[in-house]
């Protein structure tokens, strides 16, 4: 199944999504679909804003999960702070330490 176009292959876990179809799961270990991010466009300043999210029922479960990794790498209580007014777009190899290389 994962071989096939038009689908997302988590390569650390394996599990295989369907992006056409709100990123269900169509198998491996993965509970739930995948969480979306809501996105608005604001055509005169050309901003692209994250006003929510979609299925993150398992947010909490990550950061419990990752706690660890996570204070290793962000410091303590910084993973799950909200970001406010802006961020900035950066590429992911100078944001993340560890990669999963498929």
């Amino acid at each position: 199944m994962a071989g096939r176009g038009n689908v997302i292959v988590c390569c650390a876990h394996h599990s295989v999504y369907d992006p056409s179809h709100g990123a269900k799961v169509l198998s491996g270990p993965a509970p739930q679909p995948l969480a979306a991010i809501t996105l608005e466009h604001d055509a005169a300043s050309d901003g692209l804003y994250a006003t929510g999210t979609f299925g993150g029922e398992v947010f909490d479960e990550f950061f419990k999960a990752y706690r660890r990794e996570l204070i290793d790498e962000f410091g303590r209580g910084v993973s799950k702070q909200e970001i406010e007014k802006t961020a900035t777009v950066i590429p992911l190899t100078d944001y993340v330490a560890q990669k999963f290389t498929c």
